[in-house]
């Protein structure tokens, strides 16, 4: 049911209704014009809202969540947490941007 429940969370994660760029246009969005940076946070403020949303229901259904976040964070937090993994992480602008996404809050708040 888990499994199931994340495959079908990262599909619709990974469709082009979503955000269908890759690692390097997510960073280019997060640090081009001012009108793509306003794009990348409300982009990351919703897969954070979603993110969160996913790991109580995993909690609720007995599973360890994919991350722990201690608090709430920034929007503008997260845009820094992302944007660190892809530096850090260069090969991560060629996959899709929900992956790195998910890859950077794994390693940023481990459980």
């Amino acid at each position: 049911m888990i499994k199931k429940l994340l495959l079908i969370i990262f599909f619709v994660l990974s469709t082009k209704e979503a955000y269908s760029a890759s690692g390097k246009q997510l960073k280019d969005d997060c640090t081009g014009e001012e009108i793509k940076k306003i794009s990348c946070l409300y982009f990351l403020g919703g897969f954070g809202a979603a993110g969160m949303e996913i790991n109580e229901r995993l909690i609720d259904y007995g599973s360890r969540p994919l991350w722990c976040e201690k608090s709430k964070i920034t929007w503008t937090y997260r845009r820094k947490i992302v944007l660190n993994y892809i530096y850090k992480n260069p090969k991560s602008m060629r996959s899709p941007a929900p992956k790195v996404i998910i890859d950077a809050h794994i390693e940023a708040f481990p459980c």
